[in-house]
């Protein structure tokens, strides 16, 4: 749909259809056509369409970013917490340790009964019960008689045993509240709280009695006791 112009020269500025043909007599040959520049002209979408679409994308955007930080938010609020999981268990593996090796440090590790530091806490809470509230409380020492002699004449490996089956004896016929600790050598200790001075001879010449009639070891092991108790009148 072009036209010809004054000059002979055609006009295809208006041209909204483009079709080539040919006649029946036609004859093959190779034609060149040179296209300099095409134009679309009008309006694809609305002022009202574009800027929908604008807006849109923007709320997209906004949405799509505000999934994407509580997804972070979450991932990190996660990685927190076990974290803070992962720091309470190691917190308790570290108490436990540390209760372990306290228990160690007091405890006597051949007989298994407390040592010194283990009956000092012992001690220290009988004297603040006998200042506080005036409760007596008993101390039974004693050692086991000729025990250089189970060493010399048997070994170390046997005197051990006569260590470790005295407290395993002792620990069977005691009161549930009293302690026993291992003083050093073949020397032990009983603390015995709230129990007067008369009722701890008994229980001395109890214990006494058992370990010189118990088994302990291929010949009789006896021991020597004394007592002491902390009472009003002072220590008895």
């Amino acid at each position: 749909h072009a036209k010809n112009e004054s000059d002979g020269k055609v006009n295809f500025n208006n041209v909204t259809d483009l079709q080539i043909s040919t006649g029946d007599n036609a004859f093959e040959r190779t034609e060149t056509i040179k296209i300099q520049r095409i134009e679309l002209n009008g309006k694809w979408i609305t002022s009202q369409q574009l800027y929908l679409m604008l807006l849109l994308t923007w709320c997209g955007i906004i949405i799509i970013h505000g999934i994407v930080a509580v997804l972070g938010l979450r991932l990190s609020v996660r990685s927190a917490n076990l974290k803070t999981v992962e720091l309470e268990n190691l917190n308790q593996f570290l108490n436990i340790e540390k209760n372990k090796y306290e228990s160690m440090a007091k405890v006597d590790p051949l007989t298994k009964a407390f040592n010194r530091a283990g009956v000092r806490d012992v001690l220290d809470l009988a004297a603040n019960q006998f200042e506080k509230n005036g409760t007596v409380c008993s101390v039974i020492m004693f050692d086991i008689d000729h025990f250089k002699q189970v060493n010399d004449h048997f070994g170390h490996d046997a005197g051990d045993e006569v260590l470790i089956n005295l407290v395993e004896c002792l620990n069977q016929i005691s009161r549930q509240n009293d302690c026993l600790a291992r003083w050093g050598g073949e020397e032990f200790v009983m603390i015995c709280p709230n129990t007067p001075f008369e009722m701890a001879i008994k229980l001395a010449e109890k214990y006494r009695s058992t370990i010189a009639d118990a088994p302990l070891f291929e010949q009789q092991i006896t021991c020597s006791f004394g007592v002491a108790a902390l009472t009003s009148a002072g220590i008895t």
